[in-house]
């Protein structure tokens, strides 16, 4: 059996990993230097493991450190939620939810997702954060997210992924690009075709990129850019197209774009909720996963219905 760890041992441990020395990570405690060294000296001996290396006045994280960073992250997580919710109002949930949300589903979905758990949870203090699928799956591992929505990719053993629903990809065009009205295009089509793409660090360009070999379609790339937004607006001035799913123009009806079907094959992907497997679930985010359920699904649904009658 280990020594008894305490809650401090773990606040000053993840000070000291983060400043990566002693002194300044005193500071930022407000204590003496050697109180520190004391307290990471007793936290090694209780745990019978090394999680610093010492290289002269910086301190790196062992291997045994970097593992013990994420529990301590999480462990500290759930005692402040646990604290939030014992300190709220009988029947009014408090604490902080901390959600990811990839870039083209952020406008599309969020806003209206948000208002409604609002409605119900007032109290609640949402932090919302829009980064790639695999930053998302990153924080979620670390514990540094209680939730993410994005897609279902299943890469992580660690994580569980909720399917929500299905989209298909299509040709995202401006009014005035020469195919805006046509009502259907063969993938094949495509093929040295003007197209704005995201960089090759988001999983949905990786999806599309394969989508394109498996078609033996080689679009010109006329600028890769890492603002979802920014892609959007930048196709009327430059005279191209952009492989998005359906949903992305929902919300972003100023914009004056058109969604045109593919014909192809494989051009489905599943839009989920991402959750750290085997992790406790407060109330709060019990609620907002419940939330998600019911309403994404409708969302999407609608926003198929549209795509459809235009």
């Amino acid at each position: 059996m280990h020594d008894p760890v305490e809650v401090r041992h773990l606040r000053y441990f993840l000070a000291v990993a983060e400043a990566g020395n002693f002194s300044r990570a005193a500071d930022r405690l407000g204590i003496s230097q050697p109180s520190v060294s004391q307290q990471i000296r007793d936290l090694e001996t209780a745990l019978r493991v090394r999680l610093f290396q010492r290289r002269g006045k910086r301190v790196l994280l062992s291997p045994a450190g970097l593992i013990f960073r994420e529990h301590a992250r999480m462990v500290l997580r759930q005692l402040e939620k646990c604290f939030q919710e014992l300190g709220s109002e009988p029947g009014q949930l408090r604490g902080v939810l901390h959600l990811g949300v990839v870039p083209v589903l952020n406008v599309a979905l969020m806003p209206d997702l948000l208002g409604m758990f609002a409605a119900e949870h007032p109290a609640i203090n949402l932090m919302v954060e829009e980064i790639s699928s695999t930053e998302i799956e990153t924080a979620l591992e670390e514990g540094r997210m209680d939730a993410g929505l994005g897609f279902v990719t299943r890469h992580s053993p660690n994580l569980r992924y909720e399917l929500l629903c299905t989209d298909e990809f299509a040709l995202i065009v401006a009014e005035n690009h020469s195919w805006a009205k046509r009502r259907i295009i063969a993938f094949s089509e495509l093929d040295h075709q003007r197209l704005l793409q995201l960089p090759d660090s988001f999983v949905m360009r990786r999806m599309i990129d394969e989508i394109c070999r498996k078609h033996q379609v080689r679009p010109r790339v006329v600028a890769e850019i890492n603002a979802i937004e920014t892609l959007l607006r930048s196709l009327g001035p430059l005279q191209s197209g952009a492989l998005m799913p359906k949903v992305t123009l929902r919300g972003r009806q100023n914009l004056k774009l058109r969604a045109i079907p593919l014909l192809g094959k494989k051009l489905r992907l599943e839009i989920g909720l991402l959750r750290l497997r085997d992790s406790p679930t407060n109330t709060a985010l019990a609620d907002f996963t419940s939330l998600a359920k019911r309403t994404v699904p409708r969302m999407v649904a609608k926003q198929k219905r549209a795509f459809h009658s235009n």
